[in-house]
């Protein structure tokens, strides 16, 4: 059986991410590594895509717009807008499944 583990996306998947995209992340992570927050993004076992927020000891999992709002607000961080956040999110569940479409290869999955 296989575990939730979060996981680090691949380099391959994060530069199937559009470019706007990519440069939004980096700044929000910019803002977050200036108050001691990491953010990254994650994906689990399942399939399930997002961001992991760390701060010391706390880690936190959130794989909606509201959860990750919740947690920038949180932990103080300078919130880009919800469409904006929208946009983030789904450029990287769009690239991870393209890169699981590309995986399965020319004869698809079953």
């Amino acid at each position: 059986m296989y575990d939730d583990e979060d996981a680090t996306p691949s380099v391959a998947l994060l530069m199937a991410v559009p470019p706007d995209q990519r440069r939004e992340f980096q700044r929000l992570r910019e803002m977050a590594a200036l108050k001691g927050i990491e953010l990254s993004p994650s994906t689990t076992d399942d399939g399930l895509v997002g961001f992991k927020i760390e701060r010391g000891s706390e880690s936190v999992r959130c794989t909606d717009i509201d959860s990750l709002k919740t947690q920038l607000i949180e932990f103080g961080l300078p919130l880009l807008s919800s469409e904006e956040l929208q946009r983030l999110l789904h450029a990287f569940q769009s690239a991870f499944i393209r890169s699981m479409d590309d995986a399965a290869g020319p004869h698809g999955d079953h």
